[in-house]
């Protein structure tokens, strides 16, 4: 016999056996199949299922099922009476595995599925179907009664979400949260093979788009290690792709991913984290990076800085209770590790290397290092709310050589400021249940010692603080007269004892043409400042300067500062013009005289710095007399209306 005949021969049979089994699957009614299914749902779930369209069977090839119309009932007094809605599904078999009574189903296709999920007033959600076993005397029969047929096992290649409506409906809140899905598909050849994902939607209106791969279905069922590689693109969250990478294993009350990678634009983030589950559930986390940047992933908005925000009471600080409870309910092992970290305003930290405990309650860093402006900051903290409402805090802050210029470079302020190397010194202690109560008994000590730095008159704007510029404009003369002032040294030290933060002479700056010194008290009770600022003439600005400047004080609070003019200050120049008036001028030009020899300023402890720091000693000043004659020589015209002039030539500098 001839190949080509017995070919032939081989071929009528294949057809002839599809043929007669696509005519069998004609004859099936699988609409016999809906009571059987709504039972069997109605016995789970305690719910209705109606199939509300015809189910259909499609011969071909590749038979399909089509149902249409299909819902699911919803909770008594849910906001509607389905919890779940579908125009449309269809289900593409596979011919041989129907021969040995199992489902292959190469392809499912859902059209608009409504679903929704919500909780009423009381907090009850929908999904909770309740114990339905136990609503019945007599257990489901182990085979479906005569004249039923039973359900084959069933197996998925792809799953195709089309046009999808996901709500979220809070019925305590009153607030719902809408995720619409465009598209969703899901393949994998078996439940043992890896899963590929493809979805494209919304949530509130806003796109999102998630790709990528995960392990098999039947691993995660099996609490097995589960990889995964997913991408995704979500702009409402974030404006830069998104990619998560690792090994996903779930045991016994424990969850961990290993291998982690998370990559945000140019940021990124490896290492592993693992949550125990027990009694107590503890997390432990090991995360590395050698950039995160901030500034790509939380872009600064073109919007003006709003001020800070108040409480009800217009307070800063605010009286709501700290989430003392949340530290408590779990504990926490964590050793994070970051080459550089850029903050939205372009501010750098590098060598970031920060151990926090968290046990019992008790939060702690051991220690908090990392690098700013080319120096070197260690925080130790601890957090003590292991007992009663309220927490102990334990703040040291050490800073050593952090370079004010470089930060201002940072920030894009190149021109701002330049040099200012700074040391810091920080140790608070206090206690309580609340931001505002923690701060109204706090008590330690705060210094920070600035060197050489040179300041751009025309750019100042310390960190957006409008008044720390008022305040050094309105000390400083030389502010609208030269571009730039150079700083020797600059001091602020204060001493805090039960919420009251003093600076006795603890504020100093030290230029070369002037001297700016203050002491004041900022009231961490009632948010309340008084500070007093006053500069000190050197050489070069002219008589009576000094004098005019000595009236700038801080006041107001901490939501609402103000600078001023000092009002005691303001009555003794009063005082002095009058005097001047008696004698021919000659109490301000000796007035202004004395400020600029060093005699009545600050100063005459010692170098305001040190003064500040407490290290000043009595200065030698030598009398009026022993100064040249031509400093205090009155003008040509020695009469009083000559002394009086030549004295307001002098407050200009003329």
């Amino acid at each position: 016999m001839k190949l080509a005949k017995i070919l032939g021969i081989v071929v009528g049979v294949i057809v002839l056996t599809i043929g007669g089994l696509l005519g069998y699957l004609s004859t099936i009614d699988v609409n016999k199949y809906k009571p059987m299914i709504s039972e069997e749902v109605k016995k789970a779930t305690g719910r209705d299922l109606v199939i509300g369209g015809n189910m259909a069977l499609k011969v071909s090839l590749s038979p399909a099922v089509v149902v249409e119309n299909v819902t699911f009932s919803n909770m008594a007094g849910g906001s509607r009476p389905e919890m779940v809605k579908i125009k449309r599904f269809e289900a593409q078999v596979s011919l041989l595995p129907l021969l040995s009574g199992a489902v292959q189903v190469n392809r499912l296709v859902i059209v608009e599925p409504d679903i929704l999920i919500e909780t009423d007033k009381r907090g009850k959600g929908n999904w909770e179907m309740g114990d339905v076993a136990a609503q019945s005397d007599k257990a489901p029969p182990a085979t479906p009664p005569e004249g039923k047929a039973a359900l084959p096992n069933i197996a998925v290649e792809e799953v195709r979400i089309e046009k999808a409506t996901f709500v979220n409906r809070d019925g305590v809140k009153g607030e719902a949260m809408k995720v619409a899905i465009e598209q969703l598909v899901l393949r994998a050849k078996s439940l043992t093979s890896p899963l590929s994902i493809e979805l494209a939607g919304s949530l509130d209106d806003k796109a999102f788009e998630l790709k990528g791969t995960t392990g098999p279905i039947a691993d995660l069922l099996a609490a097995k290690a589960w990889p995964m590689d997913l991408n995704a693109k979500a702009g409402f969250l974030l404006p830069v792709p998104i990619q998560l990478a690792g090994t996903l294993t779930m045991g016994d009350k424990t969850y961990a991913m290993d291998n982690l990678k998370l990559v945000l634009g140019k940021s990124a983030l490896a290492g592993s984290a693992k949550v125990a589950m027990a009694d107590r559930p503890r997390a432990t986390v090991r995360l590395a990076s050698d950039l995160i940047d901030l500034s790509e992933i939380t872009p600064v908005s073109d919007k003006k800085s709003e001020p800070a925000k108040k409480s009800a009471d217009g307070r800063v600080f605010p009286a709501d209770p700290l989430p003392l409870a949340g530290l408590k309910a779990a504990d926490a092992d964590a050793e994070i590790k970051i080459g550089k970290l850029i903050l939205p305003n372009k501010l750098a930290f590098e060598g970031i290397n920060a151990k926090v405990l968290l046990n019992n309650g008790r939060l702690e860093t051991k220690p908090f290092a990392l690098k700013l402006g080319g120096g070197d900051i260690v925080t130790n903290l601890v957090l003590d709310a292991g007992s009663g409402n309220s927490a102990g805090l334990n703040l040291n802050v050490v800073g050593k050589q952090v370079v004010a210029g470089t930060i201002a470079r940072e920030m894009g302020q190149s021109d701002m400021f330049t040099g200012g190397p700074t040391d810091i010194n920080i140790d608070l202690r206090g206690n309580g249940g609340s931001v505002r109560s923690l701060m109204a008994g706090l008590n330690g000590d705060i210094q920070i010692v600035m060197g050489q730095g040179r300041v751009n008159n025309t750019l100042i704007n310390w960190g957006g603080g409008d008044i720390l510029t008022q305040v050094f404009n309105a000390a400083n003369p030389m502010a609208k007269k030269e571009d730039h002032t150079p700083i020797s040294c600059g001091v602020v030290r204060f001493k805090v004892s039960d919420g009251m933060a003093n600076a006795p002479k603890g504020i100093a700056v030290e230029t070369d043409k002037l001297d700016i010194v203050g002491d004041g008290t900022a009231n961490l009770k009632t948010e309340g400042l008084d500070f007093g600022i006053k500069p000190t003439v050197k050489e070069g600005l002219g008589i009576g300067v000094g004098n005019l400047a000595s009236m700038v004080r801080l006041s107001g609070t901490f939501a609402s500062p103000s600078v001023g003019v000092d009002a005691a200050e303001a009555a003794k120049t009063a005082l002095k013009t009058g005097a001047a008036v008696a004698t021919g001028g000659l109490s301000v030009l000796g007035g202004a005289l004395l400020d600029k020899t060093g005699v009545t300023s600050a100063a005459s402890s010692g170098p305001p710095c040190q003064v500040a720091l407490g290290k000043g000693t009595p200065a030698k000043s030598e009398p009026a007399a022993s100064k040249p004659a031509a400093q205090s020589a009155p003008a040509k015209d020695s009469g009083p209306a000559g002394a009086v002039g030549g004295a307001i030539k002098g407050l200009f500098g003329r």
